[in-house]
């Protein structure tokens, strides 16, 4: 896989530079660093994007509402990924819920259940 190029407005990328300058790190470094915190949260929108098949209206719009969550994440607004999924689909599992629903489950070891 090529590596993808970001542009960063340029008093943004003038910090990233100096910041990099001043503790040793490419600019690339701290971006991985920064997204690295963020991952979670963007494999659940994918995971859930990726369940719906745009075939129903429910889904085309549920689409719609999925890509706003990321067009309008941000400082300026409250609502996490992980939220906005919830709202949007109530019924949906994130990967979240069904690992704690996993964990939480009994394990059957033959006739033994732990």
């Amino acid at each position: 896989m090529q590596p993808t190029k970001i542009t960063l407005d340029p008093e943004t990328g003038a910090l990233i530079q100096w910041l990099a300058g001043a503790c040793g790190l490419t600019a690339s470094g701290i971006v991985d660093r920064l997204l690295s915190g963020h991952l979670s949260e963007l494999w659940e929108l994918r995971t859930f994007m990726e369940s719906l098949d745009g075939g129903a209206d429910t889904d085309a719009a549920r689409m719609g509402l999925a890509a706003n969550l990321l067009i309008s994440y941000g400082p300026d607004n409250a609502e996490s990924i992980l939220g906005g999924i919830e709202r949007i689909a109530p019924d949906y599992a994130t990967l979240q819920a069904r690992f704690v629903q996993d964990v939480d489950a009994p394990l059957h070891v033959g006739k033994t259940t732990l």
